[in-house]
């Protein structure tokens, strides 16, 4: 068994890095608490989102995003495509602790990029094996 923090990879022929993590060493995704877009027209998506379905502006710092929190505190975020070929969401998924679960994901063979932090959330993105967008976020004080 391995240390808290450390690589849980059991040495099994065939088997693919997910399967082979240890049971113990599993992160525990608490809860959605995330979604965010990147639209074309930054500004059209956050007036739609605010005056339309009517979910309150939240001024985070430290982040280019327009945010807005939903009645059971997740966030949802509008952000610009800027370089990106196309509009594009993410998932977060809630977590303890960012830098672990980084940790985690890399020990299974995916790629993450640095911790990013705003002053709210401490967050890194993947690209899990669908190719699609998501996050791992650790909250870092609840929204006000």
């Amino acid at each position: 068994m391995s240390q808290p923090g450390t690589s849980c990879l059991i040495a099994t022929s065939g088997a693919s890095p997910l399967q082979k993590r240890c049971q113990n060493q599993r992160m525990q995704v608490k809860a959605i608490t995330f979604v965010g877009t990147r639209a074309p027209d930054q500004p059209a998506m956050s007036s739609f989102v605010r005056d339309v379905l009517g979910l309150r502006p939240l001024n985070v710092e430290g982040a280019e995003a327009d945010f807005f929190t939903l009645p059971d505190g997740t966030t949802f975020a509008v952000s610009s495509t800027g370089d990106a070929d196309r509009p594009e969401r993410t998932v977060g998924f809630l977590v303890d602790d960012v830098e672990d679960a980084a940790r985690e994901l890399r020990d299974a063979g995916l790629t993450t990029d640095d911790v990013s932090t705003t002053d709210v959330h401490r967050y890194i993105h993947f690209r899990a094996p669908d190719g699609r967008l998501y996050e791992l976020v650790e909250q870092l004080h609840p929204h006000t």
